[in-house]
């Protein structure tokens, strides 16, 4: 003890405690000691900064760069209509067929929203549009195929009665149909009606009665629409 008594000298102490400092001490030195703003980007590890030391509400726009939060970084449902602002989302934001009928609230789409000739025949189901869906004067002459007129006749004795149906060619559609006689005489007798559209479509069945006093000629009419 003495041998080592006369070997310690103020430089070796000094030498030993800075020795010390720098190995043990020196780290919890500088974490205590760090001024403002000291540590920049530069000084981080990659990876060393995870969601776990990050303080709840960290992380603010200002500290966001542009384009810096993509699809991949967030979760499922994290961005709700409370995180949208008015008019964020537009056609542009959508990707194709994005929105459909689920994604639409009863009524949320009005003709205000739709552009011009957007609904076509192909958007719109069978029989979807009727006559409380037109507006007065909406479906005028431009907007009607050819309208055409199929005809049969057939001669009817004194007293007898005939019957006659009428069909649209193919690409036809029936509207209605019509009768006459080869007179002006008012006791002739007609019975008139479309016929059953499952056995035999787009076709105008009549039949009539012949009360005068000579033959007559009987015509049936079926009016039908091409397109």
């Amino acid at each position: 003890m003495r041998h080592l008594t006369r070997r310690l000298t103020y430089a070796n102490v000094v030498a030993t405690l800075a020795l010390f400092l720098a190995i043990g001490g020196g780290a919890a030195f500088a974490a205590t000691n760090l001024g403002k703003n000291t540590v920049g980007p530069k000084a981080i590890k990659a990876n060393a900064v995870g969601p776990a030391k990050i303080k709840a509400g960290a992380v603010t726009n200002v500290k966001l760069a542009n384009g810096a939060v993509t699809g991949t970084k967030l979760a499922a449902g994290a961005v709700g209509a409370a995180q949208l602002g008015a008019g964020q989302v537009g056609a542009t934001q959508l990707a194709a067929g994005a929105v459909g009928g689920s994604q639409l609230a009863n009524g949320a789409v009005t003709g205000t929203k739709l552009a011009n000739g957007a609904v076509g025949a192909a958007q719109l189901g069978n029989g979807v549009v009727g006559a409380t869906q037109l507006a007065a004067g909406a479906v005028g002459g431009s907007k009607l195929g050819t309208i055409n007129t199929r005809t049969a006749s057939v001669s009817v004795p004194v007293g007898d009665l005939k019957g006659l149906s009428v069909g649209c060619s193919a690409g036809e559609t029936l509207l209605s149909g019509g009768t006459s006689w080869n007179t002006t005489a008012p006791e002739q007798l007609v019975f008139t009606s479309e016929s059953n559209k499952s056995t035999t479509p787009n076709t105008w069945h009549a039949a009539g009665v012949n009360e005068a006093n000579v033959p007559l000629t009987f015509n049936v009419f079926a009016y039908c629409i091409a397109g």
